[in-house]
């Protein structure tokens, strides 16, 4: 099975989302549209997943970073639409193979869609969130840039909570499943020797992020 079709089979219940969403969508019809534009920031921890280098061979595994961007949120009664532009380093990449290495960093446009989906309470506001982000990696060292996906795509579960305090705030913690490569490994020489190893490495990135709305 596919790693797209394990995580959508996997996530709790495909089938109840697009039911929740088609509710949403009926209950909001007649609801007036509300529309926000924030400012966002936070910490992730990005992993290289998929990949097994060789031996002689190493990759960073795990790296913490940052991200910062702006969203629009256009809320239509308890479904919300969220698309943003968002900045996202991975401020260490390290690569060796036969006693070389390549040190660099990895920056990321992000392009996230985001389907906010508010959860009733009596206090505050929980919501669940999820959606695509489109990303386009880049980096500052020439041989990791030429390895790079042109635009492998993200999918992005997460929770957050709604709290207005004359501005609104958007705390959230959510994770991003890859479900494109990275870069090719082969495509990566070190030292003119390509890093060997089974898979392509793919980015996940486990994320705690603040939003801020007038």
């Amino acid at each position: 099975m596919r790693r797209a079709e394990r995580i959508a089979a996997g996530w709790p219940g495909v089938r109840g989302v697009a039911a929740a969403l088609a509710a949403a969508c009926a209950s909001g019809a007649a609801a007036p549209a509300q529309a926000q534009l924030g400012i966002l920031g936070g910490y992730n921890r990005d992993s290289i997943t998929d990949f097994s280098p060789a031996a002689g061979h190493s990759l960073t595994d795990q790296s913490d970073g940052y991200h910062l961007g702006v969203f629009y949120n256009l809320e239509l009664g308890p479904l919300g639409i969220r698309p943003g532009v968002v900045y996202h380093q991975l401020p260490e990449l390290v690569s060796e193979t036969g006693g070389a290495s390549v040190n660099g960093d990895v920056n990321v446009l992000e392009l996230p869609l985001d389907i906010v989906v508010k959860i009733p309470a009596r206090f505050l506001g929980p919501y669940a969130v999820f959606g695509p982000v489109f990303t386009f990696p880049s980096s500052s060292v020439p041989s990791i840039n030429d390895a790079l996906a042109s635009a492998p795509t993200r999918f992005d579960i997460g929770v957050g909570l709604r709290i207005s305090l004359g501005m609104t705030f958007w705390p959230e913690i959510r994770y991003g499943f890859s479900l494109g490569s990275l870069f090719n490994a082969e495509g990566l020489h070190i030292g003119g020797i390509p890093l060997d190893g089974e898979g392509d490495p793919r980015l996940d990135s486990f994320m705690f992020r603040l939003g801020v709305s007038l």
